[in-house]
């Protein structure tokens, strides 16, 4: 019988929170192995885009679906160019670079899953190499070691940066509410609605979901 307290309301029991806590560690770990072990198949199937598409044409193929969802999301949620945004549950990056490449943003992108992060930085780098290749722009000194910076040509609205973290909801707190909180203007997913705000990590609001998907990336 749970116990109650002089006003009738359940009393949480701490074997019971112990087990709940249990739960969740073993939750997040079977979420991250399922990413670990099926992202590369999704990057050869689902392209880096890993999440559902708005059709816009009965022609648009997947990967074009993909992106006008992006774009979509994007534009509805004002995301104004040069703006520090945070990629909650990334995936292997593809709104990331999109938003660095196209935008100018500076997006710090985090996933939980080792592989999505490692793939999420060999297609940055890989892409940035690319473009500084065909560029006459010479090469930038990124603004942390995380970053990676995109050239100053890639976007009409200067140079924008991608940086991948591995972190889940409670290192992500710990991480960006160190040394006073890092700040962003902007968070999401492609599967959420984007809120666009000034402040702390600590004051970010809860997103509401506006497609449904899989996963986000």
């Amino acid at each position: 019988m749970p116990k109650t307290n002089e006003n009738g309301k359940h009393v949480a029991h701490a074997g019971g929170v112990k087990e709940a806590k249990v739960d969740i560690e073993r939750l997040k770990k079977r979420i991250q192995r399922h990413y670990d072990i099926t992202s590369d198949q999704f990057l050869k199937v689902w392209g880096e885009n890993i999440h559902h598409g708005y059709f816009k044409s009965p022609t648009d193929t997947n990967e074009q679906a993909q992106l006008n969802q992006v774009i979509r999301l994007a534009e509805s949620s004002g995301v104004s160019a040069g703006s520090r945004v945070l990629d909650v549950g990334c995936g292997i990056g593809g709104t990331a670079r999109y938003l660095a490449r196209e935008k100018g943003c500076k997006v710090t992108a985090i996933t939980n899953s080792r592989r999505q992060v490692e793939i999420a930085r060999e297609l940055t780098s890989a892409e940035v190499a690319r473009m500084r290749s065909s560029s006459s722009s010479p090469p930038l000194a990124p603004s942390s070691t995380d970053f990676v910076q995109y050239p100053s040509s890639a976007s009409s609205a200067g140079a924008g940066a991608v940086r991948v973290l591995d972190l889940d909801v409670e290192q992500m707190r710990e991480h960006f509410e160190g040394a006073g909180g890092e700040t962003f203007d902007c968070s999401g997913s492609p599967r959420w609605s984007s809120t666009c705000i000034r402040g702390s990590f600590s004051s970010t609001r809860p997103l509401r979901s506006s497609t449904p998907g899989v996963a986000s990336s």
